[in-house]
């Protein structure tokens, strides 16, 4: 994006390089175009077809003001971003709904403020995801462990 704008788009599961790559240039190009996060990910549900091709994914699609702080992100599914503001770490809560390509879907984009200095982490499942845990059990663990603080060390 240009200027004090960024846009952020990532996809993961069940593609290859060739096809992640090409969905990721298709959702940069509608997030260029302007189009919202939440649009942008239901014209990506037509993109890819479980059913036909075999292909489906994950998304987390986003733009975001620097100057403003404000941060409008679009996912499908766990596990959410994390905004640390200075209360702590805490989930955004974007819904939940179907990867890309199982069938055609309408998104929901949620928008949220972040304090300067504030960091945004997204991350993919297989960072918290565990055999035999639910991913919210998983993220829920991940967000309670201890946070490293500048002079002290957490192990």
């Amino acid at each position: 994006m240009t200027g004090q704008r960024l846009a952020v788009a990532w996809t993961a599961r069940a593609l290859n390089a060739h096809n992640e790559h090409r969905l990721l240039c298709i959702i940069r190009a509608y997030l260029l175009e302007g189009h919202p996060p939440d649009v942008v990910l239901g014209m990506c549900s037509r993109q890819l077809d479980l059913d036909q091709d075999g292909h489906f994914s994950t998304a987390l699609v986003g733009v975001g003001d620097l100057r403003s702080g404000e941060v409008a992100p679009g996912q499908r599914r766990p596990p959410w971003p994390i905004g640390a503001l200075a209360s702590g770490p805490h989930y955004l809560d974007l819904g939940q709904g179907l990867p890309l390509g199982i069938e055609p879907s309408s998104y929901v984009s949620t928008s949220t403020f972040l304090a300067p200095g504030a960091t945004l982490l997204a991350f993919t499942d297989g960072l918290v995801e565990r055999r035999g845990e639910s991913i919210e059990m998983a993220c829920a663990a991940w967000r309670r462990q201890p946070r490293a603080r500048p002079g002290h060390s957490t192990t």
